[in-house]
């Protein structure tokens, strides 16, 4: 019986996997040649909002929250990027992954943040959204497992955020990164 389970799972994974040139990849602003996202997903609200270039290997489990009107494009995906399995972006201004870049396993990656001090008229704390810039992420930067990058900001490019590090500024171009708040550190030398 688990063999019978098992082949019905991979071929469920095969056929909800979505590829260049399938009919799910068409609903995407773009959707680039040797390109996948595997199965399952938890969410993809809006696709039309997305685009995604060549060579990008997305892993299961992926969480895509793109809040804009379809034709404004919010999640921008660059060549041969890598994200990992239990990823979420929610993009509203927008995020743009450069080329080359990797997002490890259970990150979140928002554009947005909460202003947790205004009240209202009961005194109650309400916590609306604070819209700023885009965020980005440049070319070659990688992002360690578990993160929470969020709001408008940029990580240099060849930069490394540290595993379980959450990062609420901008990072420079070649460095590294860790904690909570995330803090610059060394940057190993070859």
């Amino acid at each position: 019986m688990q063999r019978v389970l098992d082949r019905i799972e991979g071929l469920e994974q095969e056929v909800l996997e979505i590829r260049s040139g399938d009919p799910l990849a068409a609903r995407f602003a773009s959707f680039g040649a040797r390109s996948r996202i595997a199965a399952p997903r938890v969410a993809l609200l809006n696709p039309r909002s997305v685009a995604i270039g060549d060579d990008v290997e997305i892993m299961s489990h992926l969480c895509i929250e793109a809040l804009a009107p379809p034709e404004r494009t919010v999640l921008r995906i660059g060549n041969r990027v890598v994200i990992g399995h239990h990823v979420r972006f929610v993009a509203l201004n927008g995020i743009e992954l450069e080329d080359d870049c990797g997002v490890a396993h259970g990150c979140t990656i928002s554009d947005t943040t909460h202003d947790w001090r205004e009240l209202d008229d009961s005194g109650m704390q309400r916590t609306p959204l604070k819209l700023g810039t885009p965020l980005r992420i440049e070319s070659g930067a990688m992002v360690g497992t578990g993160c929470i990058i969020a709001g408008g900001l940029t990580i240099g490019a060849r930069s490394v955020i540290g595993a379980n590090s959450v990062v609420t500024r901008d990072v420079p171009p070649d460095t590294l990164v860790s904690g909570n708040p995330a803090r610059r550190l060394p940057y190993p030398k070859e």
